[in-house]
């Protein structure tokens, strides 16, 4: 069975990994911006960036679910 949201959208199961998306950046963005940036919402375990759609993404990974829901 398929858990939707209030708006009828399909609910995402829940995860300890954010994907940010970052866009018309002033500044460079590096790993160690994104670790600065989010372990001011706990221990980051792990970080991933690449480009996509003219753009850039990450993926941070946080030890459990309370913590990345946090971030």
């Amino acid at each position: 069975m398929l858990s939707m949201g209030l708006d009828g959208k399909k609910l995402e199961p829940e995860s300890n990994v954010l994907l940010a998306s970052i866009e018309n950046m002033l500044y460079a963005v590096t790993l160690d911006v994104l670790n600065t940036v989010f372990s001011s919402f706990g221990p980051v375990q792990k970080i991933a960036m690449f480009d996509k759609n003219n753009g850039l993404q990450a993926l941070i990974q946080y030890p459990d679910v309370q913590t990345a829901y946090k971030g």
